[in-house]
């Protein structure tokens, strides 16, 4: 059985995630003259005004209303069970967190979210992302981040090496001020590899978050409509929104789901708009020039 440093001995090392991104660099620039180039780009995109590194939080419509009109995010040990599930939170789901927030702490008590440099969240988890400020008083600094979707911590290879469950999240954790940048800069410097070309801010935030690997954030109690930077969605689904729209406009019939569908989403362009919410369609991943 391998250990974690057997997978790679600096990226699984016990240093600060600061260390960790000087080791790689020192390791990997001979090879690439271009990495440092690109650790230096991300930090740049990282300290945008419009973009930057911030936390973002994906919900389909009828939650977004939920949350909108109840004033208050609830995870899923707070929700309740929708028809057909077994539960607001699986065993896996409790194993998982019980090593993400050992004692004193309680997973009951964080609110997951996902870093974003741009682009429109994990849409697995709904077709809006919510992105919330970058004050302080928001998301505290000391805020735990995790380098990956924290359920990877259980599948192969991780859930194969020697280290306990709670060793290898110990090595994956960092806080939100300290090692969130490198954790960040890491990631998009393995995910572009050997490539010989500068990145952009939407090679970075590709990179950044793709599908459903992204760098987790466990944000310290809940958060409401006020903590709300903008709400961002993709152009894809404001074309359906407007077709839908459009053809219902026109008399055409829709089907059922598409009813339901734009009815909702209606619903939150009503809500957001009585509550002051900027809404925004990101038609990029935050491509511009440079």
């Amino acid at each position: 059985m391998s250990r974690l440093e057997d997978l790679d001995s600096v990226y699984f090392s016990t240093r600060r995630w600061a260390n960790r991104l000087t080791a790689y660099l020192e390791r990997h620039s001979t090879q690439n003259a271009f990495l440092s180039a690109n650790s230096d780009a991300v930090e740049v995109i990282a300290r945008r005004r419009d973009l930057g590194l911030r936390m973002g939080v994906n919900m389909p419509a009828h939650a977004l209303l939920l949350f909108l009109r109840d004033q208050r995010y609830k995870n899923a040990y707070e929700r309740r069970p929708e028809a057909g599930s077994q539960g607001a939170s699986s065993d896996t789901r409790r194993r998982v967190d019980a090593a993400l927030f050992p004692p004193p702490k309680r997973p009951q008590d964080h609110y997951f979210g996902a870093a974003l440099l741009g682009g429109t969240g994990v849409r697995y988890y709904g077709d809006y992302c919510v992105v919330l400020k970058e004050q302080a008083t928001v998301i505290p600094d000391n805020t735990q981040v995790l380098d990956r979707n924290s359920y990877d911590a259980v599948f192969s290879p991780l859930s194969n090496v020697e280290e306990a469950l709670p060793t290898v999240i110990q090595r994956l954790r960092g806080e939100w001020a300290d090692d969130l940048l490198p954790i960040a800069k890491l990631k998009v410097l393995t995910g572009l590899a050997d490539a010989p070309r500068l990145a952009t801010a939407g090679t970075a935030s590709e990179a950044l978050l793709h599908d459903e690997s992204f760098v987790e954030v466990h944000k310290p109690g809940s958060f409401g409509p006020d903590d709300v930077h903008e709400v961002r969605e993709s152009p894809a689904d404001a074309a359906v929104e407007a077709d839908l729209a459009a053809r219902r406009a026109r008399g055409q019939i829709l089907s059922p789901e598409e009813d339901i569908w734009l009815t909702r989403r209606l619903e939150v362009d009503r809500e957001m708009a009585a509550r002051g919410l900027r809404a925004r369609i990101v038609v990029t991943t935050g491509r511009t020039p440079r």
